[in-house]
């Protein structure tokens, strides 16, 4: 199965208007575009890295700026279409295998970008350590990533079945400081109508409902748990079921109002961001 057969939000590609499910798709797909087009400055005449390029659609953006950039990811479906589909002579793609130790010399890039990742790794610890290893000196290391705060109660995993950890402003300030000694966190917003969607997409997920089975999984014992499981464990064919209905489909002229200038970076009120964009200095 080839990655435009198993598409989902986490790893997505330009498509024209009228090949989107629905909107919810191409405002997920707006705002990632947004974090790639407000990394361009960063990247002028740098040689860059992208760890996790999903489909590599950003990497490629990026490569019209930057001296030299690297795509690293470890799925073989996505290091294949990104390398039919994306080429330029200063662009290079390669699969790792997800090992602790990434394949680059010490201090080897002067950037490297790792858009909607954080979230997905387990042992975060070795992942920024090894990203400050291969940063020269006074590089930058720039992420995004899911805004905790907008999306679970304190004390909820992610409803995401591929997100290990999310963070809000707060956690994710202390978890880089360990690594980087400068770190500037904006939260990435929609304008009104957009906010409002994906506020709507979010709210099944934040019930008092939704809380209290995250409550109810925290605090009872495994083999109480498996008892229960078909009353207090999310089931799937459910949650997929709810995702469709609240999907929000409307027409191509509709879509044709926004693009990722309808996006917007917030230092101040963070809270209520969708993402978080992190700038950190080694």
């Amino acid at each position: 199965m080839n990655i435009s057969e198993k598409e989902t939000i986490e790893r997505m590609k330009p498509k024209n208007l009228d090949q989107w499910d629905n909107l919810i798709q191409y405002f997920c797909f707006l705002r990632h575009q947004f974090a790639y087009e407000k990394t361009r400055e960063y990247v002028q005449d740098k040689n860059c890295l992208d760890y996790g390029f999903g489909t590599g659609y950003g990497t490629f953006m990026l490569a019209d700026n930057a001296e030299r950039i690297i795509g690293i990811d470890i799925n073989e479906d996505a290091f294949q279409y990104a390398n039919k589909n994306y080429s330029k002579p200063n662009l290079f793609f390669k699969k790792i295998d997800g090992s602790s130790k990434l394949p680059f010399d010490d201090a080897a890039f002067d950037i490297v970008i790792s858009f909607q990742v954080i979230e997905h790794i387990k042992d975060v610890n070795n992942y920024l350590s090894e990203i400050k290893r291969i940063l020269r000196k006074n590089g930058k290391f720039i992420c995004t990533t899911p805004n905790r705060d907008t999306r679970l109660w304190k004390f909820q995993k992610p409803f995401n079945p591929f997100h290990i950890r999310e963070y809000n402003k707060r956690e994710l300030y202390k978890l880089l400081k360990k690594f980087f000694s400068q770190v500037e966190i904006k939260g990435i917003y929609g304008i009104q109508f957009i906010q409002e969607t994906e506020m709507n997409r979010l709210k099944p997920n934040i019930t008092l409902y939704e809380g209290a089975k995250s409550l109810i999984k925290l605090l009872l014992p495994e083999r109480v748990l498996k008892s229960y499981k078909n009353i207090i464990d999310f089931n799937k064919k459910n949650e997929n079921n709810n995702t469709n209905k609240r999907q929000n489909i409307i027409s191509i002229e509709e879509m044709k109002k926004y693009s990722w200038n309808d996006y917007y970076f917030d230092l101040k009120d963070i809270k209520k961001s969708i993402d978080l964009y992190v700038v950190v200095s080694k």
